[in-house]
């Protein structure tokens, strides 16, 4: 169990870095790990220790904040984007009129 709890955080760790990086494909792939290694040990029918239950406890506060910071990224980048396509079409307008 511990070992699975190590390679949740190390998979953990890998996503926060790709999401970083905005690599998609990669940040993808590390959730779907990550997803199925939490599956596994909530399937399992073995008793958390105390220790267990704190490292899944910092692990949940680690994904709520990588949520948030996804969740503000995304909007930024929304909005930057949409900047982005404004002055381009403003551009255009003016190129139009030259």
């Amino acid at each position: 169990m511990q070992a699975k709890l190590e390679q949740i955080e190390l998979t953990l760790s890998e996503l926060e870095k790709h999401l970083n990086e905005l690599d998609i494909n990669e940040s993808s792939s590390r959730i779907q790990q990550l997803t199925t290694s939490l599956e596994s040990i909530f399937d399992s029918e073995d008793p958390l220790t105390e220790q267990q239950k704190e490292v899944l406890t910092s692990i949940n506060s680690r994904l709520i904040k990588l949520c948030k910071d996804t969740a503000e990224k995304k909007e930024q980048t929304k909005q930057e984007l949409s900047t982005l396509v404004k002055n381009k079409k403003k551009v255009g307008i003016y190129n139009q009129l030259k």
